[in-house]
């Protein structure tokens, strides 16, 4: 499972890369892989060397794991939506939406 999530991490991130402007609904879906990986345990230097070097999904990065790793399944489930939310929105207000 670790290994599929940080390959679908990998595909959005490459697909990202080459993108121009990310959409917000784009970075939802990323920053909650992203916060999946990081609740299963996954070490940050394993998600960094698997990433592209983008810097902006390094913060994203760097914004999940300051967050607690939990280890009930509704708080993990918890973490993750909260912080694809929290992207979400800071994405929306930078677009003036």
């Amino acid at each position: 499972m670790r290994k599929l999530m940080i390959a679908i991490i990998l595909s959005v991130f490459s697909i990202g890369a080459s993108a121009q402007q990310v959409s917000c609904e784009k970075m939802h879906e990323v920053a909650s892989m992203i916060m999946e990986v990081r609740q299963q345990g996954v070490p940050i230097t394993e998600i960094i060397k698997a990433t592209s070097s983008s810097p902006s999904f390094h913060a994203l990065i760097r914004e999940a794991y300051k967050k607690p790793l939990y280890n009930t399944t509704t708080y993990k489930e918890e973490a993750i939506n909260e912080f694809a939310n929290s992207v979400y929105l800071i994405c929306m207000e930078s677009e003036g939406v």
